[in-house]
């Protein structure tokens, strides 16, 4: 019977340890390879739990908008198609398709002063100035939003001119006794300050300035000329109605006017008829 050993090479006992530890390493790369991988894994797994965690909070978050949003609607704070409207346009959705779009909405005195909720919600400075204009149907509010209070509006006056009458014309101490009377109307910010009081009293240091004194009669109207320079036009009224007839005529004829036309009509008038408004500019 043949030996099996012939089949075999002998090794020595140095290469039968080199050939183990090379298996062991390899052995080990196999087990690094696993364990690398079965992290890799979990990463992935966990990354797509986070990621369906994610998909569900935003659905409902959107669920919860939406909703919102309905409830806004069927309060008359947000029309249907889905625009919020700004505080002082809010219209019932049952009185919508009534109201004109050129409509305006302005605020009186009377109802300024008698109605907490609409105190409670607009700011110091709109309540100072309510005769100003919002139209409910334009996307954003028109002009800026009022940030200066009226100070020389009859209800505001008022409360300076008793204040006035107990420490005299000291703007500071004028300043300190009306926000310790009102601070609900005086204190905080906006609130009036002697900076303000001292640029109202003449430079003699008694008595209100001629200037503050109309605003005062003013009352609550404004007192700058809100239609650009005055005086420019003196002399060519019967221009300004052929301007202003002319262009009454091309809207009822159905004709779009835009700004650039409008200013086209105007200018030829002027220039046919009164050139000189443009050396007055």
């Amino acid at each position: 019977m043949p030996d099996i050993r012939q089949y075999f090479q002998a090794v020595s006992r140095d290469e039968y340890l080199e050939q183990a530890r090379i298996q062991a390493e390899v052995d080990q790369e196999e087990r690094d390879a696993d364990q690398a991988d079965r992290q890799h894994q979990a990463s992935v797994q966990a990354f797509q739990k986070q990621l369906q965690r994610r998909e569900r909070n935003l659905e409902s978050q959107r669920r919860t908008r939406e909703r919102q949003r309905q409830r806004e609607v069927d309060a008359g704070d947000r029309s249907p198609g889905g625009r919020k409207f700004h505080l002082g346009k809010r219209r019932h959705p049952a009185s919508e398709d009534s109201e004109s779009d050129a409509s305006i909405v302005i605020l009186e005195p009377d109802q300024i002063y008698n109605s907490s909720s609409i105190v409670n919600n607009l700011s110091r400075a709109t309540l100072s100035r309510p005769f100003r204009a919002v139209k409910p149907t334009r996307a954003r509010p028109d002009g800026h939003p009022a940030k200066n209070v009226n100070w020389k509006a009859p209800v505001t006056w008022t409360l300076i001119e008793n204040a006035r009458k107990v420490v005299g014309w000291d703007p500071v101490q004028l300043a300190k006794l009306l926000r310790r009377r009102h601070p609900e109307i005086f204190g905080g910010r906006p609130g009036i300050y002697h900076s303000t009081i001292s640029r109202w009293i003449r430079p003699e240091g008694h008595g209100w300035k001629e200037s503050v004194l109309k605003h005062v009669e003013m009352g609550h109207r404004p007192v700058y000329n809100a239609t650009g320079s005055s005086g420019v036009l003196v002399g060519c009224e019967d221009t300004i109605e052929k301007i202003k007839t002319q262009l009454k005529q091309l809207r009822k004829a159905g004709l779009a006017l835009s700004t650039a036309s409008c200013q086209g009509i105007i200018i030829a008038h002027l220039h046919q008829d009164c050139p000189e408004v443009f050396d007055k500019i």
